[in-house]
């Protein structure tokens, strides 16, 4: 990734303007602030995916240089024999709230 990144960082002196609820992230040399990419949108180790919205970087083979930001796929919860999907929420008993992650 640092092979594709110049120093000293020489970035816009404007903040970037991204779409409503899209984070602003720094880019992957650390260098930047950037609009991070989002669900289905390209990536690379520069241009990064959205964490906060649970996006990675999938590479479609080990040497490939460029991927696709997708989902993490969660794992289901198991609670007293009844299974949830991740993320979803459940009624434990009448004053409890959980959620599967």
């Amino acid at each position: 990734i640092r092979s594709h990144c110049s120093y000293p960082c020489e970035c816009s002196s404007r903040e970037p303007v991204c779409p409503a609820g899209v984070s602003v992230v720094r880019d992957g040399c650390g260098c930047c602030p950037i609009c991070a990419r989002q669900q289905g949108e390209p990536c690379d180790g520069t241009v990064l995916c959205d964490e906060k919205r649970g996006l990675v970087c999938q590479y479609p083979h080990r040497t490939a240089v460029k991927g696709i930001c997708q989902a993490i796929k969660g794992f289901p919860c198991t609670v007293y024999n009844r299974t949830y999907d991740n993320g979803e929420t459940f009624l434990l008993d009448c004053r409890t709230q959980c959620a599967c992650q």
